[in-house]
């Protein structure tokens, strides 16, 4: 017998139900009152005594008098075992002479001669029992035939009737090897002796259970050729079956059966399920002595339940769950609560068939029910493993308890969850009821709401077996739902039913061959001999294992799995190596598959391997059943279409959520580059952001590698432009030397010299498992190893670096997104829009563009400007200004001069930190300059649009609202509130408080043009509303600083009443055409903003800055984190704006695409050059000003300063001033 291969499948033990003692008549003496460390301290000092001392008090006739007798008696099951197992090993010890054996004999036979009398209290009967347990073990060490193994048999059978409960069953567990040494004849007449006192009602109820407990262990010992095993069960059933039996009679057949469940083990396991029901079902009997057996049978069916067989008591729970009684729904409720408990990945199968009655106790009149269901709903939800519905457990759990509130919620959350792990039975259970109530509500949203679920959630599945269960039950529904009027609902119906009837051919729905049919074949073709009711126990087991075995389990492992469940039931009856054979064919079977399918893989070095995961995200399905593997030391690019789920997957890796994912990998993603605000030096920040074992020299040393210098470390965060902060992001990443390193777009940001030195670092991490997404082919080239394409919901692996990829699979490089491939869409609009008429092209309509191919982006009409005539004039400039950052030793610009008209196309360009973003921000007002130094001048009626690097993070306060919702609440009253939380528009507490105090200025009411220059009217504090003064800018900007705030933001609310922002509607219809124009159509504007994918996102920024109609745009790196369509549509719009374009880009395709001039940046310096050819001709006003004599850049922002619309007098006292100065014209 192949004993070490077995498996101990049994149930891990809980105190309630380890004890049958407690459970029948407990005392106040069995409370355990020492603490765990008190029995830990107590079982070492067992372990750790000496053999031989415990040896010489048995041969000293003082056996029960030492501490490991008594430890054998001890309340605490660990004490016990631990006792118990110290005396084995001490007595089965090779220093044993065949003397000391003959003496140890004795010494056993004497105690228990001496102990005859019946235990009244616990401690002895544990400790009688125990010494009983270490003589069968030393008994069992003599020959099968030996007399004194005959006698210690005998004399154990004696002792059980001294014993109560508790011991009978301790002992009857151990007599059972003891049984072969007599005579079958012997044991057989003991045994029916044994049986009929079990059942003799006149019988004391001590005698019946030891009598019960001799008999289950003679059946046990006897094993499977035992054919009192069979009259034994006829007994039961002609007790149970009989209705006008006597009710004591049923207690003692209760008492039997739980002997036989305890003792005999799964050696009964084929009938114990027969009778179950009869159990849950007999707690409301009238006789307190049958539910009080009743309640000792249910706690042995717990106690012998194997983890394999839990599903097959389902059937026993349903009927107590439905029974009329409370009792016995009561008394379901808490095994099935405790059970769910104690082996929830067991018990979550019986989830589907038991859900549904649950619910139903949940919503019981009886209190106790209602209360029993609501207590244990939790933990059974808990057992499932899905991790995104462990996450939202708490809204499911109150959808199910308030439908009528909550299930319109729990679809939303449903819909908008990121799924990674795929959906079983037990999981599409917990959901069930939810959907169904969806589509069983009259409003049509709701309806088409859980269709959508529906066929979402029935996409995750990954075994379409797992969707038969729930066929009969949300089909009918659906064929509702198709029959709706509304063709929305109609259509999400037709989908969900595709989902639901997925792969499942008619076999399948029919039912076909069943798998435990595969295990009667293969024990059929074995020529193996065993009772018909054991042989269907058996296939339904086996067949069972079939069932729920994952679909890429490896055949050899399932076939091991079955060959050791098979064994523990049949192991006395057959050869391990013939159940291992009868294992391996119904597996072979059952998967089609060739016996040479059954070799052991050879083994892989993947510090990730994941079978069969999905990846599901806003109601869409990315990745479905595929592998995810990660080979230790490669570094692997993810390539793809936008959309496909890159970003997506990476973001579950970083959070290692994915089921089965290996905790022990250590992951760090670096998403973006450093976003902190606070005001704290680079290495303050790392100190606070990396592990604590790592000192400041390290991190000094890391940021010096990185590039970083002793004035770098020191400044502000606040100081560091974004591609800086990218290298400070990787910095942090080096120090937590992670196993896996992930990165989302790491060369944003950087600049030539950065991405060289980021491939450099990449490339010196051998031991490192990296995985990224770039678009940068010339990026990927130089640092994968291996690529990942994402394609038909797949995992495609291609061991090979990325332009070995390229020559391969070209057609696949070609259609990936990359800048270079969006410019070249660019083009491809173009050409269609060539033949526009006027009307369109003055609209900016982009009609012949497939909308399923790339959606247009369209930018408004930006209008006029008041004084300016025409669109090379200058609206805004900066003249000689200079800018240092707080702490910085020099200044970033120095005497910067540059000028933008609404014809400017102009890039931004230069180092990273050499002050681009410095440059846009002092331009636009977002940085004030140095005071004295220089100039800034903007057009006080100028809309002007900037959309920042992370310009997508403030949605992340709207994530909840929809599209168009965000555009109403963020533009309420004509006022952009995002403009308004700048800080050189928002008044500050302590400034509001200064602007309150008397005399000073606390509003600004109106603004007057008077000649060239501009004049405020302000309301001071401590005076009458109409008592105003009217003030001129100049004197306006020596006052303090939040008097200019008030200024820009009347020059907002100005500025929104000439663009008509003030009296433009803020209407669905409006907004949702506004949309429409950025390729947000009406399903998506009304989506929640957190279903939207990144281009999405882009497209509503967009969207959100071009809703004021801007007479210029400033985009800082607006090709970072664009997908390739929404890129096209923006390049193609900015190349047909009629304003002005300012932009930071490191991307020279898409510059060389749209600007004609680039300031460069670098060493404070601005220089400004025209792009190759396309230079700009002399203008007018500048060849007008060399005629001059002047400098036609100083010409340029002095007439744009004077340009201001003169009144009728003023203009004629121009005209006659002019003509005055000028000489007789004269013509030849």
């Amino acid at each position: 017998m192949q004993v070490g291969r077995k498996l101990s499948m049994n149930i891990p033990s809980v105190s309630s139900w380890s004890n049958l003692s407690e459970i029948s008549d407990a005392s106040v003496e069995d409370i355990e009152n020492r603490t765990e460390d008190e029995i830990s301290s107590l079982t070492k000092s067992i372990l750790n005594s000496a053999h031989s001392d415990f040896r010489t008090t048995i041969l000293n006739g003082k056996l029960g008098s030492d501490l490991i007798s008594k430890s054998l008696g001890d309340s605490s099951f660990d004490v016990r075992h631990a006792a118990l197992s110290y005396a084995c090993a001490s007595l089965s010890s090779d220093e044993v002479s065949e003397s000391d054996k003959e003496k140890i004999f004795v010494s056993f036979s004497k105690y228990f001669e001496e102990n005859a009398d019946t235990c009244s209290v616990r401690e002895s009967d544990l400790l009688r029992a125990g010494l009983a347990c270490l003589f069968c073990y030393f008994s069992g060490c003599y020959s099968e035939k030996d007399p004194k193994r005959q006698a210690a048999f005998h004399k154990i059978v004696l002792v059980m009737d001294t014993l109560r409960d508790e011991g009978c069953i301790l002992v009857g567990k151990s007599l059972a090897i003891l049984v072969r040494s007599v005579s079958y004849e012997t044991a057989s007449e003991l045994c029916e002796l044994s049986m009929r006192s079990s059942l003799d009602c006149s019988k004391s109820l001590q005698r019946r259970r030891s009598a019960a407990a001799i008999t289950s262990a003679i059946i046990k010992g006897l094993g499977q050729t035992c054919a009192l095993r069979m009259t034994m069960v006829d007994n039961l059933r002609n007790i149970f079956n009989d209705e006008n039996g006597e009710i004591a009679q049923l207690a003692c057949g209760f008492n039997l059966y739980s002997s036989v469940c305890m003792i005999a083990g799964r050696s009964f396991e084929p009938f114990m399920f027969e009778f179950s029901p009869l159990i849950f079902c007999a707690f409301s009997n009238a006789s307190a002595e049958v539910r009080d057996s009743a309640r000792i049978a249910q706690a042995s069916i717990a106690s012998s339940l194997h983890n394999n067989t839990i599903t097959f008591i389902t059937p026993a729970l349903v009927q107590g769950l439905t029974h009329k009684s409370w009792q016995n729904k009561v008394r379901s409720l808490v095994f099935m609560g405790d059970l769910s408990t104690r082996a929830p990945g067991f018990f979550k199968r019986s989830i589907p068939d038991i859900f549904g009655p649950l619910l139903e106790c949940v919503f019981d009149t009886h209190p106790k029910v209602s209360a029993s269901a609501l207590s244990i709903l939790r933990p059974i939800c808990e057992s499932v493993t899905n991790a995104e519905l462990l996450g939202m457990l708490d809204l499911i759990l109150l959808a199910i308890q308030y439908p009528q509130n909550k299930t319109e919620e729990c679809l939303d959350k449903l819909m908008e969850t990121t799924f990674v792990n795929s959906m079983d039975a037990p999981s599409l259970a917990i959901i069930l009821p939810i959907i169904l109530r969806g589509l069983r509500e009259r409003a049509k949203e709701l309806k088409q709401k859980a269709a959508t679920t529906c066929g979402n959630i029935c996409a995750l599945v990954d075994d379409t077996r797992d969707l038969l269960p729930f066929i009969s039950i949300l089909l009918p529904e659906l064929n509702k739902c198709e029959e709706h009027s509304h063709p929305d609902l109609r259509k999400c119906a037709v989908k969900a039913k595709e989902s639901l009837l997925k792969g499942l051919d008619d076999q399948n729905l029919k039912g076909g061959k069943s798998s435990s049919s595969y295990i009667c074949d293969a024990l059929e073709a074995s020529s193996i001999k065993i009772d018909p009711v054991v042989l269907t126990h058996v296939a339904r087991v086996g067949g069972w294992m079939l069932t729920v075995a994952p679909l890429r389990m490896p055949p050899n492992i399932l076939s091991q799995d079955i060959c050791r469940e098979l064994f523990s039931i049949l192991e006395d009856s057959l050869d391990y190596a013939l159940i291992e054979k009868v294992a391996e064919d119904a597996v072979l079977a059952y998967k089609g598959l060739e016996a040479s399918s059954l070799n052991d893989a050879a083994p892989k070095d993947y510090i990730v391997e994941l079978e069969g995961i999905i990846l599901a995200f806003a109601g869409r399905v990315l990745l479905q059943r595929t592998d995810f593997v990660l080979e230790r030391g490669h570094t692997y690019g993810i390539v793809g279409q936008n959309g496909t789920g890159k970003t997506t997957l990476l973001n579950r890796v970083a959070k290692k959520d994915i089921s089965n994912f290996p905790q022990d990998v250590s992951v760090y993603y670096i998403q973006h580059e450093i976003l902190s605000e606070k005001q704290e030096t680079v290495l303050d920040f790392m100190l606070s952001s990396v592990p604590d074992s790592v000192s400041r020299e390290i991190i000094q040393k890391t940021l010096f590698n990185v590039g970083f210098d002793e004035t770098k470390m020191n400044g502000s965060i606040q100081s560091l432009s974004g591609g800086w902060r990218m290298k400070l992001a990787i910095a942090r990443a080096m120090l937590w030397d992670a196993d896996v390193l992930l990165l989302d777009e790491p060369t944003n940001h950087l600049d030539a010299d950065a991405v060289a030195w980021l491939i450099d670092y990449l490339k010196s991490l051998t031991g490192t498992t990296i995985c990224l997404v770039s678009h940068d082919y010339d990026f990927l080239s130089e640092v994968l190893s291996d690529v990942i394409h994402i394609s038909e919901k797949s995992l495609v692996y291609y061991p090979m670096k990325f332009r070995e990829f390229q020559s391969l699979k070209p057609e696949i490089v070609a259609a990936l997104p990359s800048p270079s491939n969006a410019i070249m869409k660019e083009g491809s609009i173009n050409s269609k829009n060539e033949s526009t008429s006027t009307k369109q092209e003055i609209n900016f309509a982009i009609d012949n563009i497939d909308a399923s191919h790339i959606k247009p982006v369209i930018f408004p009409v930006p209008g006029n400007l008041e004084g300016v005539k025409s669109r090379s004039k200058v609206v805004m400039y900066m003249k000689e200004v200079s800018f240092r950052y707080p702490g910085a030793e020099s200044p970033i610009l120095k005497s910067a001069t540059v000028k933008i008209t609404q014809n400017s196309r102009v890039a931004i360009i230069g180092m990273n930190g050499a002050g681009k973003t410095t440059l846009m921000k002092l331009l636009i007002g977002e940085l004030k300059a140095d005071e004295g130094i220089g100039e800034v001048w903007v057009h006080h009626n100028l809309r002007l649009a900037y959309i920042a690097q992370h310009s997508m993070h403030h949605l992340e306060e709207s994530v909840n609202n929809t599209p168009l919702e965000y555009l109403q609440n963020r533009f309420y009253q004509g006022r952009d509130r995002e403009i308004a939380k700048r800080s050189s528009h928002n008044l500050s507490k302590e400034e509001f408080a200064i602007s309150r105090e008397r005399g000073n200025i606390c509003e600004v009411v109106g603004r007057q043009e008077r000649g060239k220059h501009l004049f405020y009217e302000c309301r001071r504090s401590g005076r009458d509303d109409h008592d105003t003064d009217w003030e001129m800018l100049t004197s306006l900007e020596r006052k303090d600083e939040y008097v200019m705030k008030m200024v820009r933001n009347f020059d907002e609310k100005l500025k929104a009443m000439q663009s008509g922002m003030d009296l433009r509607p803020l209407t669905k219809e409006e907004v949702r055409m506004h949309l429409e124009n950025f390729g947000i159509d009406e399903d998506l504007a009304m989506g929640k903003i957190k279903r939207m994918s990144g281009g999405q996102k882009s497209r509503l920024v967009l969207a959100a800055a071009m809703w004021i109609n801007p007479h210029v745009i400033a985009l800082d790196e607006p090709t970072n984190y664009l997908d390739n369509d929404t890129l096209a549509a923006l390049t193609n719009a900015l190349a047909l704006f009629k304003g002005g374009v300012i932009m930071i880009s490191h991307n020279d395709a898409f510059v060389n695409k749209l600007c004609n001039e680039t300031w460069l940046v670098g060493n404070g310096v601005v220089n400004i050059q025209a792009i190759a050819g396309k230079a700009k001709g002399m203008s007018v006003a500048d060849r007008r000003a060399l005629k001059k004599g002047l400098d036609a850049e100083e010409a340029d922002l002095k007439e744009v300063q004077n340009n201001s619309k003169k009144t009728a007098a003023e203009r004629k006292a121009e005209k006659e001033r002019i003509k005055k100065s000028k000489a007789p014209i004269k013509f030849k």
